[in-house]
């Protein structure tokens, strides 16, 4: 298949027979794929396994992500444990999603924290992943957190170096419970 046979796919619409013929195409003729691309990454009719954390490795002449020129890729979630808490008195984690692309992982999630009291707030949440942090920066995001959809207060996230988690802060009006939406990345390292 040529690129130009690509790139006019984006101005048709397409039905089913029309993509399953394509994709026959493909997975018959690998070497008709664009030039530079290898038949063996082409090749998706080996058999392979699908682990618990969603990561694919296809056997035989087929690709395993874990080690291909893709790199590690793969998705799922996670419950985080909180832990490290200034002027929190309680709280909920919650399921997590993230994924990983190379050595980059992204954490999306939501979590509850109870206020002791107005001030500096802060806790730490395990990783998806393990990594080794050497600096703060090297796991960066941001969050919200709200009493109700109308008051909210900006969290900083940054990496915490010695417990290798991510340290989540923000100053509270008082004591309440919080929702907390987060968002952040790092290096695994």
């Amino acid at each position: 298949m040529s690129l130009a046979r690509v790139k006019t796919w984006i101005a048709e619409t397409l039905y089913y027979s029309d993509l399953n013929a394509e994709f026959d195409n493909i997975l018959n003729n690998p070497t008709s794929l664009v030039a530079g691309i290898s038949p063996t990454f082409a090749n998706l009719t080996t058999t392979g396994t699908i682990s618990s954390t969603g990561k694919i490795t296809a056997t035989a002449a087929g690709i395993d992500v874990a080690t291909s020129a893709l790199g590690t890729c793969y998705s799922s979630t996670y419950t985080p444990t909180r832990a490290v808490d200034g002027n929190i008195s309680g709280g909920t984690t919650r399921l997590a999603q993230y994924s990983r692309v190379g050595n980059l992982v992204t954490v999306a999630g939501q979590l509850q924290v109870d206020t002791s009291g107005a001030g500096a707030s802060n806790f730490t949440l395990t990783l998806p992943v393990a990594s080794n942090l050497a600096n703060t920066f090297e796991l960066g995001g941001s969050a919200t957190a709200y009493v109700t959809s109308t008051t909210q207060y900006p969290v900083h996230i940054q990496g915490h170096v010695s417990g290798n988690t991510a340290d989540f802060y923000f100053n509270a009006a008082g004591a309440a419970t919080y929702i907390i939406s987060y968002t952040y990345s790092y290096l695994v390292i």
